[in-house]
């Protein structure tokens, strides 16, 4: 799984302070699979694709109103919206950015642990058969 590219934010200067001019709570991402070919995510670069996202989320309403082109699969909570993700139900997955953020690091880390522990596996088999031609 890989995040896209972010759009722009725009800022403001507020009494000496800078303040963000906010769309949603937090900020939101897409996110696609590693072999995906989506580079970009513009609405007319994403027509026709499957896009997951929470039902009843401003998440939602924003892509239903944006990316009117693309066909918006919702979904009742996040994990059923990253399973569809998973399996290649969808094209993409639209949401939270910071929990999404979370969601990709642990996804990498549990991928770099799944390989630690094939090559230890491997390590030892090697071991085993190296200490059995001595």
């Amino acid at each position: 799984m890989r995040s896209l590219p972010r759009s722009r934010r725009r800022w403001r200067r507020a009494s000496g302070r800078i303040s963000a001019i906010l769309i949603t709570r937090t900020p939101a991402r897409f996110v696609a699979r590693a072999d995906s070919p989506i580079g970009d995510v513009l609405p007319e670069l994403v027509a026709g694709k499957k896009i997951a996202v929470i039902a009843g989320t401003a998440h939602e309403a924003y892509l239903k109103q944006v990316f009117t082109q693309a066909d918006v699969h919702s979904y009742p909570n996040a994990e059923a919206a990253r399973a569809a993700l998973r399996s290649k139900e969808v094209d993409l997955l639209f949401g939270d950015g910071i929990a999404l953020s979370f969601w990709l690091k642990r996804h990498q880390f549990r991928r770099l642990l799944r390989l630690s522990r094939a090559v230890r596996s491997w390590i030892a088999a090697f071991s085993e058969k190296a200490s059995a031609s001595r």
